[in-house]
């Protein structure tokens, strides 16, 4: 009786409940084109460290001196 009488009382309220629903509206094709064009300038964008030469197998990183956390541990024995 208390499941039949959930069931009916939900379904009663169901009708109500169409008010609360959401509508998306769809995007226009000129917002489609600019949010796009705005992820590939952020995507392939040109930045001023991009054009600065890289000496590939350097670091400038030190161990700092009294820590013994595993990357100033691994620092050290690669004789930095």
């Amino acid at each position: 009786m208390k499941i039949q009488l959930s069931l009916l009382f939900l379904s009663l309220l169901a009708g109500k409940a169409a008010a609360f629903q959401s509508t998306v509206p769809a995007p226009r094709p000129e917002q489609a084109r600019a949010a796009e064009q705005n992820i590939e300038t952020l995507f392939y964008g040109f930045h001023a460290m991009d054009a600065q030469p890289v000496n590939i197998g350097s670091c400038a990183a030190v161990p700092v001196a009294g820590c013994q956390c595993a990357f100033c541990t691994q620092l050290r024995q690669a004789g930095r």
